[in-house]
């Protein structure tokens, strides 16, 4: 089998610009549906969050760690499960159980309803000494995109003049193979055969024939 330098910019770029337009385009944020008000909410996570990481709202108001977090008073959209949990008397945090997707907008849901607020203090005064509505508010944040390395095996043409394209996706881990498998998709190439070990994934496109010169300027 020789091994040719076969049209290899032009797979580069069919390969190039399917991974781009699947791990390197993030949503526009949305508008949260009923923002937080910050007589209660004094911050919460925000902008490009990392998929394993915790989301966080912080509140101006302390609540009772004692009690019981109330599971459902936290949801996201997407569905994600997770566990809720208090950081301390005023930071609720949200641990996902699995990486959330990449690259996806997410709006989490937040019933303040469901939590146990303390009472103020005796010695506060004014509008400190007042509780704030509790009820539903909501937040938007994206998650981040896998690192993603893209190594290309030299083209190899065989005898017969067929064609074996070829290389190596490199992950971060965490990433589920059905996301790996979704970022190499080509008409022009066909099927991709894939092998996954830990964070390395071999791909191979079925061996194709390759265009005569006539057929090119056709």
């Amino acid at each position: 089998m020789k091994i040719r330098n076969f049209s290899l910019l032009i797979i580069l770029d069919i390969l190039v610009v399917s991974i781009i337009s699947l791990f390197f385009f993030l949503p526009a944020p949305k508008s949260p549906p009923a923002p937080p008000n910050p007589e209660l909410v004094a911050a919460h996570s925000a902008g490009v969050i990392d998929r394993n990481g915790t989301i966080r709202v912080e509140f101006t108001r302390d609540f009772d760690t004692s009690v019981p977090v109330s599971q459902d008073a936290f949801r996201l959209e997407p569905s994600a499960k997770g566990n809720l949990s208090w950081g301390n008397s005023y930071t609720l945090e949200f641990s996902p159980a699995q990486p959330l997707k990449p690259g996806t907008g997410y709006t989490a849901y937040v019933d303040t309803a469901k939590l146990a607020m303390l009472p103020p203090q005796p010695e506060l005064k004014g509008a400190e000494h007042i509780l704030p509505e509790l009820k539903v508010f909501s937040f938007v944040f994206t998650t981040s995109i896998p690192n993603l390395e893209l190594v290309l095996d030299p083209v190899r043409i065989d005898n017969d003049g067929k064609v074996l394209v070829s290389g190596l996706l490199i992950t971060e881990k965490g990433v589920a193979v059905s996301e790996i498998e979704k970022t190499l998709q080509s008409k022009e190439l066909g099927k991709v055969i894939w092998t996954h070990q830990g964070d390395e994934h071999r791909f191979s496109f079925a061996r194709f024939q390759k265009m005569k010169n006539r057929e090119r300027q056709q």
